[in-house]
């Protein structure tokens, strides 16, 4: 893959197949509400997305699923369905983006087509993807092919595509074009649509389905042309196309425009399908250069709120624009509350469900960024409660227990039982989280109600799954797996103790401080949920007596008690191929009695509650477990690359943070779906690391200690504070903060007290490191 120099645009210059799977995905489109994998217009005609297989997921199981050279993938995140091994997941609904192309009677096909000056980009400012090669037909023609495509991000269940083809050279070439709506699709081997009907007598061709998880999904079509094609409609069971045919002559251009929206029940009522005719009409009438136009607005707005801007160094650049781009695009901004899911709506592979990860990676950098998406991704977590609820029974507990992988209504649906039963960690990330929130939006008195309620109901949950120890005066939490998934069935994780011990206390203090701003509030909450004074009490007294295991004479915090009890792990001997990840070259019963991590656990806790540990404890802790960790999964690198900033080693959290950088963006690194935990994970390196600031969870004021690794001249980045918005500009020697707010704002810079006014910019310099 190669950049532009803009550092705007993700490019591939040579079209390789073993490639294209991870492309689909890096290059995703959408708009929240509607995502869109970067699929060929045209497709690959031997490769058909309608095959059907036993897909099972879990560590301790696998599936053979066909070797597919591409998958389509359309999504409107909330549709979900049930499978019959896979339970509920979000559902691949009916493509949009097809074009098929004959020239001369022979379809374009790019796998076996001969093809030259071949490039696809995706335009990360404004989310649009273009392609174009030139195509040589067998008859020596040569035609320019160039697509145009996005989802509108002011219109979101709308998708506008443009086909520009010119006759480059040789005789005059017969095209004939199909514009489908496409059912001839299946999520992970499964069949979700239970009907399916089409209609092509008029303009738009429409779709309407029904899934199996009731809902009715509606999509319409149309396509335009500047040279007066005549169209006519082509249906199959499952297909509807809008068809035309032209004769190319040399020197001549032939521009199509296919116009596509797709809703569902869940967000247009009773009748979704009047609705996608509505939309895909309007879009129509406005064209494809307008309806580009409002979009690009809408992400300049979304990027003036966001952008990253780096000095002398291009690759990273292009990087954090790249996870920006991916938060942005997946964040669901209107419609049903929705979160963001572990692959960003870009694949079927994790089955669009919700995990920890977006409570801790991926909900600060739209907190600090654009408060008001952050806040309604906080909002989900908080409308699942009941789902919560009902984990909690089904494990015969009371109050709350949060789904390691999440339905839209909080149902556990993994399909794992070492995961499912145990990392139960889940349930404080998400109470970290709803808090985290809260710091940063103190006013929204809605956030702390719910907020209460979440920590109340979960608090119940945690004060019956400790194992009380009253002959030492301690409560345990035994048989847990903390983040690291290589060390199952713990004994009192250091990361899962400190977190549930933080939301036992945070339960008092929530509901304290609804009572001071709003005591009906509070008043009618602890009437809902029968909360008394004793319970608050117990909440603080079994967080006081939780274990946080630790060794006073290395100043380490044990990942668990149990840890070094495991078998030392050859690095050297097991993994000769570092290419691959760790968990696919050894077996799991090696990983799970050695003493080998899968991500970052007691770094990430620190990363969490920074305040709570010394330079010489985090130090201990990152010597200690950094050689042990395989880094298999995303986030894991960006961690410690925080963490190294922090121990004043920012050279060495650059090189964390673009080798995790480098496994998403280069194949095969998004074949499996675009891994949302490091856009966000990243995000914090960056912000939280090497430009020093700390969240609200970690300080009250705010606070910035600048680590910038040697290669970077400056860092440029908006940040809200309390509502404020910021622009800071960080060098070597100077902070640069402009005030865009209201309030002043108390700062400790570099370790000085100073108060930031608003409507100034204010340069405060740095004290040389030796």
């Amino acid at each position: 893959m190669s950049a532009s120099s803009d550092h705007w645009h993700l490019e591939e210059t040579c079209f390789d197949l073993r490639n294209n799977l991870h492309y689909e995905s890096l290059f995703a489109i959408g708009s929240g509400t509607l995502q869109q994998r970067a699929c060929f217009e045209e497709g690959l005609p031997d490769d058909p997305q309608d095959r059907e297989y036993l897909r099972l997921r879990g560590q301790l199981s696998s599936s053979q699923r066909p070797p597919f050279k591409s998958r389509y993938g359309t999504y409107l995140p909330g549709v979900t369905g049930p499978h019959p091994t896979c339970l509920d997941e979000l559902i691949n609904l009916p493509a949009l983006h097809g074009l098929i192309i004959y020239g001369n009677g022979a379809r374009l096909d790019l796998e076996h087509a001969k093809i030259s000056e071949y490039s696809r980009r995706l335009d990360l400012r404004h989310g649009r993807l273009r392609r174009s090669f030139i195509w040589e037909l067998a008859s020596g023609a040569r035609v320019r092919m160039c697509f145009e495509r996005f989802i509108s991000a002011k219109r979101p269940h709308v998708m506008a595509l443009r086909c520009t083809t010119t006759h480059v050279s040789g005789p005059p070439a017969e095209l004939r074009l199909l514009g489908p709506l496409d059912a001839e699709v299946r999520t992970n081997g499964f069949d979700h649509f239970t009907n399916v009907e089409t209609t092509g007598e008029h303009e738009p061709i429409t779709m309407r389905v029904r899934t199996n998880g009731g809902i009715e999904v509606a999509a319409a079509a149309l396509l335009t042309s500047d040279c007066g094609v005549l169209w006519s409609v082509e249906a199959h069971e499952r297909w509807v196309a809008t068809c035309g045919g032209v004769v190319l002559d040399p020197g001549h251009t032939l521009e199509v425009d296919k116009y596509a929206a797709i809703t569902s029940s869940l967000h247009s009522g009773a009748n979704p399908l009047d609705a996608a005719r509505t939309l895909a009409w309007d879009a129509a009438a406005v064209g494809f250069d307008r309806l580009a136009a409002e979009s690009d607005a809408v992400w300049e707005d979304r990027w003036q709120h966001s952008d990253i801007e780096i000095d002398n160094d291009p690759s990273s650049q292009l990087a954090i624009r790249t996870a920006l781009y991916h938060l942005m695009r997946s964040a669901v901004e209107q419609g049903p509350p929705c979160g963001i899911d572990a692959r960003a709506a870009s694949s079927e592979h994790d089955c669009g469900r919700f995990g920890w990860e977006s409570d801790i990676f991926m909900l600060p950098a739209l907190l600090y960024t654009r408060p008001e998406v952050g806040r309604r991704l906080a909002h989900f977590r908080a409308d699942s409660l009941s789902g919560a609820r009902r984990n909690a029974q089904r494990y015969g507990y009371a109050g709350a227990r949060f789904a390691y992988e999440s339905t839209l209504a909080g149902d556990e649906n993994c399909t794992d039982w070492a995961r499912a039963d145990h990392a139960v960690h889940v349930t404080a990330n998400v109470a970290y989280g709803l808090f985290h929130a809260h710091l940063a939006a103190p006013d929204d008195v809605d956030l702390l109600r719910d907020t209460a309620a979440v920590l109340v109901e979960t608090s119940r949950y945690w004060c019956e799954r400790i194992t009380d120890v009253p002959e030492h005066d301690v409560c345990e939490l035994l048989l847990t797996t903390g983040p690291d998934e290589y060390t199952p069935l713990c004994r009192n994780n250091a990361y899962t103790n400190r977190l549930v011990a933080f939301a036992l206390l945070m339960t008092p203090f929530a509901v304290q401080k609804l009572a001071r701003v709003d005591q009906a509030a509070c008043d009618a909450l602890r009437d809902q949920l029968q909360l008394r004074d004793e319970e608050l009490a117990r909440f603080n007294e079994v967080a006081g007596r939780l274990r946080l295991p630790y060794q006073e004479a290395r100043q380490l915090v044990l990942q668990s008690e149990d840890f070094f009890t495991r078998a030392p792990f050859d690095f050297e001997h097991h993994w000769t191929n570092r290419t691959r990840p760790l968990g696919a070259c050894v077996s799991q019963e090696l990983l799970f009695r050695s003493q080998v991590l899968h991500q970052a656990d007691v770094l990430l806790l620190m990363a969490l509650l920074p305040q709570e540990f010394d330079q010489q404890q985090m130090q201990a802790a990152y010597e200690t477990y950094a050689p042990l960790t395989a880094h298999d999964t995303p986030a894991s690198r960006p961690i410690h690359a925080l963490i190294a900033a922090w121990l004043g080693r920012p050279d060495e959290a650059l090189t964390l943070w673009r080798a995790a950088a480098e496994r998403v963006m280069n194949a095969p690194g998004a074949r499996a779906g675009f891994p949302a935990a490091w856009a966000g994970a990243a995000w914090q390196t960056l912000i939280f690391g090497l430009a020093g600031l700390r969240s609200r969870m970690q300080s009250e004021f705010l606070h910035v200690d600048p680590q910038l690794p040697a290669d970077w001249a400056a860092l440029r980045f908006p940040f809200v504070w309390n509502r404020q918005p910021l622009q800071f500009t960080i060098d070597h020697e100077h902070v640069s903060i402009k005030h865009d707010g209201t309030l002043p704002i108390q700062a400790i810079i570099a370790n000085q007290p100073v108060t930031l006014t608003p409507g100034t910019q204010q340069k405060f310099p740095l004290k040389q490191k030796r």
